[in-house]
């Protein structure tokens, strides 16, 4: 239950180098029959969320079993605020963490009827707090100082929607809601779809008002409006330094000058083919920024953009076509390694230090059951805890608590040569077995650059006109190590195409919409392992329309939809080097 308090005379958030005096046990503790402690503390505060502790533990080697890990430990899971009153898969959204002024480390986790407050010390996982909000499947939330701000796209404001403001400080006793903040000039803007804080200033994103909204929180419990900038629909924003890089969808990346908080002005609009710019999040060194897109349908990247010339950034790499069906989320960058929340394909982290050339060093799959093209699996990532913990939701299975253990990785760079006449070529195919998301063509002087885990790697070498070559590369752990390859062009007519496909490729089926047949023709430059599936919308394979090996060139294949009913389903083309997706509508 929350009391409502009366309101205390206004107070300087303390300096958070000051260790806060809280007591774990004593007099006003009590303990219940299962051995779960409980305190209720007074407190004058407007208002006060009661405490009850439930610890929760599963065990490491039992989590292991269900899930898929790699380069990751994983300390526990949390799973214990289900919307059983309606039916929606989507039971948790963001997640952040919280540091006390003692070094306790927090985490806080948005739920469908609030925000669950959850200590990370000790052998499990326990619940410190819930914090109550209004009904809604998406809530996001960021710290300042031991303040919490939490938004969601609830519109009632008599019901709770808008900004709440909650104080944390007096964990891991209790934590106070002091107040649900509503934009100052309309109460018909009270929602949020996600917000970001930089400083004492918050960025509102979405929601209700489409665009972004800034506050100024350095009177963390009376926030001031700052300013808003609404070019476009603004999903979600990054924000370094006064440079606002604000995720606008199909609108690409907006790139706002925010020095003038109450005059927002555009540097640049990065757009693109294909944009469904989700979020983003800038390098170590501010030089590149990485995006991702978080498109159903159409290519599902995190993309890498050289910011040297910020008026004209360009594209430096695309990640995570070759990863397979899942959908992307969200990106963050924390020193040299890339965290990025892949819905069904679960965590992904990826060391980004070297330009052009991002490495996947470790992955927790957290909904290992599916890697379909649904909305479920992880949703975000906080890896900023000193601990080096990060704290991962799932959309299905609640809170996760993870690390990376090993993010060494090493480089190699070299060039592809004609074995005839010593020439580079430009175009080939490099693809590395176990690391679909590496693939890579040479560039116009033949040459390529990789980033690995260390040990072994085979590469497959191809280009069509060539005979392919495959060769065992040894990956040191640090620094770089330059290898060349040679390849023998075709000098016979056997074997010599000039009709072959020069990239792998999943055409768009025809006729589209269909009843009950249609048409979908893949094709492939080399020969090569594939498979092509039909899904339904729920992520259900329904068809499986090819699986094998495929030779070079094209291939074309029906599928008949006698049997299902109306409505959406998708193709995928999957293959070593290459997936793709296209989106196919059943009309009877």
């Amino acid at each position: 239950m929350i009391k409502k308090r009366s309101k205390p005379a206004k107070h300087s958030p303390p300096d958070r180098s000051i260790s806060m005096e809280i007591g774990r046990a004593g007099k006003h503790a009590k303990r219940n029959a299962l051995g779960c402690s409980f305190r209720l503390r007074k407190f004058n505060r407007c208002m006060r969320v009661p405490l009850l502790t439930i610890s929760f533990c599963l065990g490491v080697m039992g989590i292991a079993s269900a899930q898929s890990i790699q380069n990751m430990e994983l300390f526990g899971n949390l799973d214990t605020h289900r919307d059983t009153a309606v039916v929606n898969p989507y039971r948790y959204s963001a997640c952040w963490g919280y540091v006390a002024a003692d070094g306790h480390e927090y985490a806080l986790l948005g739920c469908p009827l609030g925000t669950q407050v959850v200590d990370l010390e000790g052998p499990s996982l326990i619940e410190r707090a819930f914090i109550p909000g209004p009904r809604n499947r998406w809530r996001e939330m960021k710290m300042y100082t031991h303040y919490a701000f939490i938004v969601s796209e609830a519109t009632d404001v008599a019901a709770g929607a808008g900004l709440q403001i909650v104080d944390l400080q007096y964990l891991p006793d209790s934590v106070h809601l002091i107040k649900t903040y509503v934009w100052t000039d309309t109460v018909a803007r009270p929602s949020a779809h996600t917000i970001s804080q930089n400083g004492h200033f918050l960025y509102l994103n979405g929601g209700t008002f489409n665009g972004l909204r800034i506050l100024d929180i350095s009177d963390p419990e009376n926030p001031v409006k700052a300013g808003m900038y609404s070019g476009f629909y603004v999903h979600d924003t990054h924000i370094r330094n006064d440079t606002a890089f604000a995720s606008c969808l199909a609108n690409g990346l907006d790139v706002v000058n925010v020095v003038d908080k109450s005059s927002p002005s555009r540097i640049t609009l990065l757009q693109y083919s294909g944009a469904h710019t989700h979020n983003s999040w800038t390098s170590r060194d501010g030089a590149r920024v990485f995006t991702t897109d978080e498109n159903p349908i159409g290519e599902k990247s995190m993309k890498e953009w050289d910011l040297a010339d910020i008026q004209n950034p360009f594209l430096r790499s695309t990640t995570g076509t070759n990863l397979g069906l899942p959908i992307v989320h969200n990106v963050v960058v924390k020193g040299s390694l890339a965290y990025v929340a892949w819905y069904t394909a679960g965590l992904r982290v990826f060391d980004v230090n070297t330009p052009s050339s991002p490495v996947q060093v470790g992955y927790f799959d957290s909904y290992p059951q599916d890697d379909s093209v649904i909305f479920n699996g992880n949703w975000g990532v906080d890896p900023f805890l000193p601990s080096g913990k990060a704290i991962v939701s799932d959309m299905s299975t609640g809170l996760h608590v993870v690390r990376c253990v090993d993010d060494r990785r090493g480089v190699v760079t070299g060039t592809v040569r004609d074995a005839a006449t010593n020439q580079p070529i430009p175009g080939v195919l490099l693809h590395f077995q176990g690391q679909p998301s590496l693939t890579r063509w040479t560039g116009s002087n033949g040459s390529y650059i990789f980033g690995f885990a260390p040990g072994p790697q085979t590469a497959h070498v191809e280009k069509t006109g060539y005979l392919p070559k495959t060769v065992e590369v040894s990956v040191p752990d640090t620094g770089t190590t330059s290898f060349d390859f040679v390849i023998t062009p075709i000098t016979t007519g056997a074997g010599e195409r000039a009709d072959l496909p020069r990239s792998f490729a999943l055409d768009q089926n025809f006729p589209n919409p269909f009843n009950p047949t249609t048409k979908i023709t893949i094709a492939s430059p080399v020969r090569t392992e594939a498979t092509l599936r039909v899904y339904n919308v729920l992520g259900q394979v329904v068809a499986t329309l090819f699986d094998g090996t495929t030779e070079a060139g094209e291939r074309t294949l029906s599928f008949d939809a006698a049997g299902l009913p109306s409505g959406v389903y998708f193709s995928v083309l999957r293959t070593p080097a290459y997936a793709a997706s296209r989106k196919m509508v059943v009309s009877k």
